[in-house]
């Protein structure tokens, strides 16, 4: 039976799926949120999978795992899939936060994002499934 974590990531895939079929050109914003939140719940079953706590926010995971703020991180992420990590929680975080520009401006920004977004999110999910973790 998988664990919550792995069902919260699948819901959370099955929900960009559906939001990409139905809405290929808009509502790039939640996309990419969803697409955090996916990484998000991996990295917690990998860290339950070897028994470390990384905290319960985003910040606490960032002090536990970022290479640049801990010499002693809880757990040993190449450091491409932490760089992966860290830019989907910026976009997203960006996105959540930051307001919205002028709709062009916005549509073409959001796109490049959007699209560096899924190439991070696909970095990441290869190696959680090198590790086992699939969603």
């Amino acid at each position: 039976m998988p664990s919550p974590f792995i069902n919260q990531a699948t819901s959370n895939q099955d929900f960009l799926d559906n939001l990409e079929d139905k809405f290929p050109d808009v509502f790039l914003d939640w996309k990419i949120t969803v697409m955090f939140y996916i990484a998000v719940h991996l990295l917690k079953e990998l860290a339950e999978q070897y028994n470390v706590d990384i905290g319960r926010t985003h910040e606490e995971t960032a002090i536990k795992l970022d290479p640049k703020r801990t010499k002693n991180s809880v757990l040993s992420l190449p450091d491409k899939v932490w760089r992966c990590y860290r830019h989907l929680y910026r976009y997203s975080k960006e996105y959540r936060y930051d307001g919205l520009m002028d709709d062009e401006v916005k549509h073409e920004s959001r796109l490049k994002d959007y699209e560096a977004a899924k190439s991070a999110l696909s970095i990441f999910c290869d190696y959680m499934h090198s590790e086992g973790i699939k969603h």
